[in-house]
């Protein structure tokens, strides 16, 4: 799935649903935010939730292209090393 352009407080509780329908789904769950051009902490805040939740769940997690915009939003809230890990399995 792409992430929206904005990952805002209003776009956080449809990219929740959205994750949860994929965890629903089983199997991976990839998200790519080649298009983020802005991402704010309650999105964020989703995307972490999904990464544990793949964890407990045991399933493949991945965001692909994170933009630079995301990246940098990442760094601004202490979540690069997040990032890192999640972007690069």
């Amino acid at each position: 799935m792409f992430l929206p352009e904005q990952l805002s407080p209003e776009t956080a509780p449809d990219l929740r649903a959205v994750l949860l329908a994929a965890f629903a789904a089983g199997g991976p769950v990839t998200v790519n935010g080649h298009g983020v051009v802005r991402a704010g902490t309650a999105a964020l805040q989703v995307l972490v939730a999904a990464s544990r939740q793949a964890e407990r769940d045991g399933v493949a997690f991945q965001v692909q292209a994170p933009s630079p915009e995301l990246r940098e939003a990442c760094r601004d809230l202490g979540l690069a090393g997040w990032l890192e890990r999640w972007s690069a399995r």
